[in-house]
């Protein structure tokens, strides 16, 4: 199994200012 690391970086999260990460799926 994955560490957090390596799916964060797997999956191109950006770190989120309000803490935890997430992924931009969506622009308008």
């Amino acid at each position: 199994m994955p560490s957090a690391a390596e799916v964060i970086r797997l999956l191109d999260l950006k770190p989120h200012p309000e803490g935890g990460h997430f992924r931009e799926t969506f622009r308008d």
